[in-house]
C-alpha cells in the first residue's frame, strides 16, 4: 500500500493531537483562513475596478500602452475574482468528507484544502499580474499622457 502526502499529513495530525475531533476542528479552521485571505483579495480587486471606473477612460485614452495594459489588468483582476469566488469561496462542508475511518476522513479534508489552496494561489497570481498591468498603465499615463 502506497501512502501519499495527504495521508502522511493526516496520520501526523492524528499522532500530534491524539484525538480525531481536534484534528477535524484544526482542519476546519484552516478553511476560515483561506476564506478570509480570499475576501481581502476580493476587496483589492473591487478597489481596482472602482478606481478604473473613475479614471480608467482618461488613462486608457492617453496612449496605446496605457490602454492595452489597462485592458490586460482588468481581465486579470476579473479572472482573479472569478477564480476566488468559484474556486475558493464555493462552500462544500467538511462533514461531507466523513468516511469509514478517521485517516480517510482527514485525508479527504486535507486534499480538499489543497484544492482550495491551489485556487487561492492561482487567484493571487492573476491579481498580482492584473494590478501590475494596471500600474504599468498608470505609469505610462503619467510619463506620456499627463498633458491630456
Amino acid at each position: 500500500m502506497t501512502t501519499n502526502k495527504s495521508e502522511i499529513e493526516a496520520q501526523s495530525l492524528l499522532n500530534y493531537y491524539g484525538d480525531f475531533q481536534k484534528c477535524f476542528d484544526h482542519l476546519t479552521s484552516t478553511f476560515a483562513v483561506i476564506a478570509q485571505r480570499t475576501q481581502m483579495m476580493l476587496s483589492l480587486s473591487t478597489i481596482a475596478l472602482t478606481i478604473t471606473g473613475f479614471s480608467g477612460p482618461k488613462i486608457a485614452s492617453s496612449n496605446t500602452i496605457s490602454c492595452y495594459s489597462m485592458i490586460l489588468g482588468l481581465i486579470l483582476v476579473l479572472s482573479s475574482m472569478l477564480i476566488n469566488v468559484w474556486g475558493v469561496l464555493c462552500i462544500h462542508w467538511t462533514s461531507h468528507f466523513i468516511q469509514k475511518n478517521h485517516i480517510q476522513t482527514l485525508q479527504s479534508i486535507i486534499e480538499y484544502r489543497h484544492l482550495k489552496t491551489s485556487y487561492f494561489v492561482k487567484g493571487s497570481i492573476c491579481l498580482v499580474l492584473g494590478l501590475s498591468a494596471y500600474v504599468v498603465s498608470v505609469i505610462t499615463f503619467l510619463i506620456y499622457g499627463i498633458n491630456l
